[in-house]
């Protein structure tokens, strides 16, 4: 399937308007804070809520106009798949996958379920008589089981991995990636966390306050952020104000508290415009010898640094350069570098890595 979603709607606080690509196995990320209205556009989408005013169309056959004409959620052929699994307690896994499918053989029904449990690699537990005493994991696999399993010609999964434990999540993802790309059905994806928008989607929608504020291939989106609010929602750790002071062959020096940093300018620009300067945590590296120059323009800002917090495999520091910045480095890196409150750093970013938002 090739094709357009059209959605343009209007319910209660949210006025939403995008394309959303039906090539197969296509995956779109709506982004955004809890509350944003991600979800209601996905219930939207799937016929479980009427939008008050504006249009859904799937290849441009109406699904609802906000008025007398709505295809019912049954008739869309849309699979859903909700965070908390809404499995059937009572039922066996064959039958809570094979729920969805009806309208075939009792053979075709059972090759159904059988596939679809084959391509989340939970086969094996298809002759489990219920589903008490799965994992968070295997009940997610059939929970995307069944969503397969009727072959829908739309997938919408809202936030699938935000009820499993951080390992489970961790593992789960790069795999639902996988089968939702094999199996070749497009598919809406509703999540507020930033890694696995990174890790599942091909396009992203950042919605904010209810409307989107930008969409696009997701490494443009969260790269370069299209205004502060979609930079401090997509995880843009300084953003910082500052003025372009003298542009040269593609690069922008920007004045931003005592320092000049050098950018590379994707944007139009003016000497003299208000901006935005926008780097990520990742982008920030840091030294304790002297400044050295590399292949590429680079900003080498002293700094002393004020706290440093553990996520994980990484540390989080934050430093005082004049101006506050963070920077993410991992572990070991952190250990060589006896990074710690009061420690004097080089704060090293290439140009590439400065992101200018007009103010």
């Amino acid at each position: 399937m090739t094709g357009v979603l059209a959605v343009d709607i209007h319910r209660h606080v949210v006025r939403a308007r995008m394309d959303i690509d039906l090539s197969p196995g296509h995956v779109t990320v709506l982004f955004g804070p809890s509350g944003s209205g991600k979800t209601t556009i996905l219930r939207a989408i799937a016929g479980l809520e009427r939008i008050d005013a504006g249009r859904i169309a799937w290849d441009g056959e109406t699904w609802d106009d906000g008025g007398r004409r709505v295809i019912p959620a049954r008739a869309r052929g849309v699979g859903l798949l909700f965070q908390d699994h809404a499995l059937f307690p009572h039922m066996s896994v064959g039958a809570n996958v094979g729920y969805g499918v009806t309208g075939v053989s009792r053979e075709e029904r059972a090759a159904r379920v059988d596939a679809a449990l084959r391509a989340v690699r939970a086969a094996h537990l298809s002759t489990r008589p219920t589903v008490h005493g799965l994992s968070g994991g295997e009940a997610q696999r059939i929970a995307l089981a069944r969503a397969l399993a009727p072959r829908p010609r739309l997938l919408l999964l809202d936030e699938p991995l935000s009820a499993l434990d951080s390992p489970t999540r961790l593992g789960l993802r790069t795999e639902l990636r996988h089968i939702l790309t094999s199996e070749g059905i497009p598919s809406i994806v509703v999540t507020h966390d930033r890694a696995e928008a990174l890790a599942l989607g091909d396009t992203a929608a950042v919605i904010i306050d209810g409307t989107i504020r930008q969409s696009g291939p997701v490494a443009d989106v969260f790269d370069r952020p299209a205004n502060a609010d979609v930079a401090a929602v997509v995880g843009v750790e300084t953003a910082l104000p500052g003025r372009v002071v003298a542009l040269d062959r593609g690069l922008a020096q920007v004045e931003v508290g005592p320092h000049v940093l050098t950018s590379v300018a994707t944007a139009p620009l003016a000497v003299g415009e208000a901006v935005y300067v926008c780097v990520r945590a990742e982008d920030i590296s840091l030294d304790v010898g002297p400044a050295s120059a590399g292949a590429s323009p680079r900003n080498h800002l002293r700094a002393t640094v004020l706290a440093t917090t553990q996520e994980g495999p990484l540390v989080r520091v934050t430093l005082d350069a004049g101006v506050q910045l963070v920077s993410a480095i991992t572990r070991p890196s952190a250990e060589e570098l006896q990074i710690a409150p009061g420690r004097e750093v080089t704060a090293v970013i290439k140009s590439t890595s400065v992101h200018l938002i007009p103010r």
